[in-house]
């Protein structure tokens, strides 16, 4: 039997929407399988141990909030409230003076934790949040939103630092010492006690691994200022390391590289010293000029160098390991935050955000009204407002 085709127009169009249709049901298949999958092998992977920490349906549902789609940006939020925006590992954490709020690029809320710290400073990770009263006495590591460390001690905290892999750092007040260094590993069991009695405990930095430590403090000798970086190996019981920084005050400290090179920053130099070896390997002094801003990123360190006020401009250097041959260039206009990555550094000036190579060629100039903040998530920035988390995707700024 012949049959026609039947080719009138309203047809071959009721064709071609069931065949997208079609191909929107595959696709939607496709990733709910993909998802089932992604899902199935973070189980295997660590669902035993969240089981058994009583943190399991949670811990699934934080994963798949990653995931989904979101309502998109911008979200609204108080400026006014905010007081930190971290990158945690691909999700933006927005600290604030009452909760630390976690979106994806999607702007789904993945965690949301309530906290009543007075004075509060966070360490953001995507599995792990630190949160600590900086001169009180309390203390929670979180994961996702349930508490799973709750410490508050008996005398003052000076500083804290929670590593990629759970290892924790506490520096307090003692009353036998300057001050002590408590450190937990990832089990939050008690691993090392370390007591000062050559100053003050300033910083502490951990790497992923947990098996090192930094810790700076200032004293005072013969009316001079004197830092010195304590530097230990968990592994061993070798002898601790230090590199004494006189006359300089410790800002901040970050560790990067396979090697675990430290990068110690202070009010006159930047400094990167071999914590295996406990030497310094190189320096770079600012001390004629001051620091008007910094920015430590992931290999990137950004230096803001000069006197604002007095000259109207500062000098922006990128440093990377060496911190040799730093690029620059100069902002004259009002500074309000900085960040970098491997390909670029973002400058926020009033009302605007400019965008550098890693040369330091500036490339375009991006209008951020009302913006205070900025922060980096792979290939987009985000950037805070009075009323808004807004968000420039790459496609848009590479356009502009």
């Amino acid at each position: 039997m012949n049959r026609s085709k039947d080719k009138r127009p309203e047809n071959i169009t009721d064709l071609r929407q069931l065949r997208k249709e079609r191909s929107r049901r595959r696709a939607r298949k496709r990733l709910g399988i993909f998802l089932v999958i992604l899902a199935a092998g973070w189980i295997i992977f660590s669902g035993v141990q969240g089981f058994f920490r009583g943190n399991y349906i949670q811990r699934i549902n934080s994963f798949l909030a990653m995931y989904l789609p979101g309502d998109g940006y911008p979200i609204e939020v108080a400026g006014a409230d905010v007081l930190d925006l971290q990158n945690a590992e691909g999700d933006l954490a927005v600290v604030g003076q009452n909760r630390v709020v976690y979106y994806n690029p999607n702007g789904r809320t993945v965690e949301e934790i309530r906290h009543n710290f007075y004075n509060v400073e966070a360490v953001c990770h995507r599995a792990q949040t630190l949160l600590y009263d900086a001169g009180g006495n309390d203390l929670t590591v979180y994961s996702g939103s349930d508490p799973v460390f709750e410490q508050s001690f008996e005398r003052t905290i000076y500083c804290a630092d929670l590593s990629g892999g759970g290892a924790l750092a506490v520096g307090t007040r003692s009353d036998t010492h300057t001050s002590m260094v408590t450190v937990y590993n990832s089990a939050f069991e008690e691993i090392y006690e370390w007591y000062s009695a050559r100053g003050y405990v300033l910083d502490l930095c951990l790497p992923a691994s947990g098996n090192r430590m930094a810790a700076a403090t200032l004293d005072v000798s013969d009316g001079r200022l004197v830092s010195t970086v304590n530097l230990f190996d968990f592994t061993n019981a070798e002898e601790v390391k230090r590199v004494e920084l006189a006359d300089e005050l410790v800002i901040d400290m970050t560790i990067m590289g396979v090697d675990n090179t430290l990068y110690v920053l202070t009010d006159r130099a930047l400094h990167e010293i071999s914590m295996s070896a406990g030497t310094e390997l190189n320096s770079y002094s600012f001390a004629d000029q001051g620091l008007g801003a910094y920015r430590f990123d992931d290999g990137i360190i950004t230096l803001a160098i000069g006197d604002y006020v007095g000259q109207r401009s500062l000098t922006i250097m990128r440093f990377t390991e060496g911190l040799a041959d730093a690029p620059s260039a100069v902002c004259s206009d009002h500074l309000i935050d900085i960040r970098s990555d491997r390909s670029h550094t973002y400058l926020l000036t009033d009302n605007q955000l400019e965008v550098y190579d890693s040369s330091m060629q500036l490339l375009t100039v991006i209008e951020t009204p009302d913006a205070s903040a900025i922060e980096l998530i792979g290939d987009d920035v985000y950037y805070l407002t009075g009323v808004s988390l807004e968000k420039i995707a790459h496609a848009n700024r590479v356009a502009e």
